[in-house]
This record gives structure tokens, C-alpha cells and sequence, in this order.
């Protein structure tokens, strides 16, 4: 798919509202705008990372984990993407060390 500045545009659009959705806990409508947002755009890290934010907050640990990996493939050094991998990771009871170390290593300041 060619990304025109128009359909960069709608997905900017559908981001911001997912966002605004996402911060107001409207869990489910973040959800479907973070999507049509990485249909519209798909190497967009920062809304995959997001889109796993909130399907961890939905409970949905697995398809988080894809999404902050598939974060991590499109942009290795986004710290909140292994940052977030290692959260997810280690709420489904598995050892998170080397994502935090990723994160780590990336921006020492991360919490």
C-alpha cells in the first residue's frame, strides 16, 4: 500500500482520537481506531505499541505481546515498546529481564 499525505492524514486523525479514547479508558473504541490506523498506516510503531497498551489493560496479554514485538521490528530503539513487552511479559508469569534490559539500554531513564 502507498501511503498518500491524505491517507497519512486519516491515519493521524484515527490515532489522535484512539488516543483520546485510550485516555479516557473507552478500552474497546481505542482498540478499533489503533487498528484502522495501522490498516491505513503499518509501519506506525507508536500505535502498535498503544494498541498493545490497551489490550493488556483489556486482559488480552498474547495479542499485546505481538503488538509491542511487531513495535520492536518496525523500531528497535522505541524504549516504551520493550518497556511495555516486559510488563506484558511478566503479567502473564514469565521472566521479563531481557526486554527491561532492552528497554534499559536504550534510555537509562526508563521507568
Amino acid at each position: 500500500m502507498v501511503i498518500t499525505n491524505r491517507t497519512q492524514t486519516e491515519a493521524d486523525g484515527l490515532y489522535a482520537n484512539a488516543l483520546r479514547y485510550h485516555q479516557q479508558g473507552r478500552l474497546a473504541e481505542a482498540v478499533a481506531l489503533y487498528r484502522k490506523s495501522l490498516a491505513l498506516r503499518p509501519h506506525f510503531a507508536e500505535a502498535e505499541v498503544n494498541l498493545g497498551t490497551a489490550l493488556q489493560m483489556q486482559g488480552e496479554l498474547y495479542q499485546a505481546t505481538l503488538h509491542f514485538q511487531r513495535a520492536i521490528v518496525l523500531n528497535p530503539r522505541l524504549a516504551e515498546a520493550h518497556f511495555n513487552l516486559g510488563n506484558a511479559i511478566a503479567a502473564g508469569r514469565r521472566d521479563p529481564e531481557l526486554s527491561y534490559r532492552a528497554a534499559l539500554a536504550i534510555r537509562p531513564t526508563t521507568r
